[in-house]
């Protein structure tokens, strides 16, 4: 099932999701990214491109999957984002979801032909 962008606030850099009848809202907030940069050992926030690359893990889209919904959600789970992945269409779709809301918390580089958030 595709999941269908629903009314977040992106000048926040929020992404709002609908799957399965449910709402969803990514939030890469200052909170949430520096979960980020605590879960992958990063020295700051500029070394993600480091954690996405060009082929970037299942693991690791599935960890900013859930970050990424634990501002709107601090309940989230490893294993529930999971399920909302597959409710998305796997990886490629839940790896789209996941850098659209990184570029809505960083829209400086909204231009950039880079996966990097800076």
């Amino acid at each position: 099932m595709a999941a269908r962008k629903s009314g977040a606030n992106a000048e926040r850099g929020h992404l709002g999701f609908e799957v399965g009848g449910k709402t969803y809202t990514f939030a890469f907030s200052t909170n949430a990214l520096c979960a980020v940069e605590d879960h992958f050992n990063l020295a700051s926030i500029d070394e993600l491109d480091k954690v996405i690359g060009a082929k970037p893990s299942l693991r690791h889209i599935r960890t900013l999957f859930r970050i990424g919904l634990t501002d709107t959600d601090p309940s989230m789970t490893d294993v529930e984002a999971g399920k909302i992945m597959d409710e998305v269409g796997g990886l490629e779709p839940s790896a789209q979801l996941v850098m659209q809301a990184l570029t809505n918390a960083f829209p400086e580089a909204a231009g950039s032909a880079t996966a990097d958030p800076r």
